[in-house]
C-alpha cells in the first residue's frame, strides 16, 4: 500500500524528526529507522519501518543515502515522500543503520627519519617466516 506523506515546516531551523537507513550502496531500501513522537513527520503519519519509494520527483530504487539526504536537503521545506507501509515494525524489529566504523588515530610523520622502517604486521609475520632481516 503507498501513501504519499507530506511534511511542511515553517523554516529550516525545525527538523523533520526522522531518520533514515539503507541505500543502494547497503543493498536495503531506503527505510524511515526512526521517527520522533510529536515532530513534524509523526504528526504527518510517517513511522519507523516505513519504505521511502520516492522522494519529491525521484524514484529511490536505486538511490544511494547521499543521494537522498540531498533530495531532502534541496527539497527546502516542503517535503514529499511516496512510502509503502507493509507493516509497521517495532524499532526493535527494523535492522540497525549501517554506521562507518570510527576513524583511528594516527600518529602522522611528516619526515619521518630514515631509519624508521614501517611494515604492516602481515609483513613483518611473513619476514620472520622466511627468516630475512629486511
Amino acid at each position: 500500500m503507498s501513501n504519499l506523506i507530506h511534511l511542511r515546516r515553517k523554516d529550516t531551523g525545525s527538523p523533520w524528526g526522522f531518520r533514515l537507513h539503507g541505500g543502494s550502496e547497503t543493498n536495503q531500501p531506503l527505510t524511515i529507522y526512526k521517527v520522533i513522537p510529536g515532530s513534524l513527520s509523526w504528526r504527518a503519519g510517517l513511522r519507523p519501518g516505513d519504505r521511502i519509494l520516492q522522494i519529491m520527483e525521484m524514484p529511490t530504487e536505486h538511490s544511494t543515502m547521499a543521494r537522498a539526504k540531498g533530495e531532502i536537503l534541496r527539497a527546502g521545506n516542503e517535503l514529499d515522500f511516496i512510502i509503502n507501509r507493509m507493516t509497521c515494525p517495532e524499532p526493535s524489529q527494523l535492522p540497525p543503520p549501517v554506521v562507518a566504523p570510527p576513524k583511528e588515530e594516527r600518529q602522522v610523520y611528516p619526515n619521518p627519519p630514515a631509519a624508521m622502517k614501517i611494515h604492516s604486521r602481515s609483513f613483518r609475520v611473513l619476514q620472520t617466516q622466511l627468516g630475512n632481516d629486511t
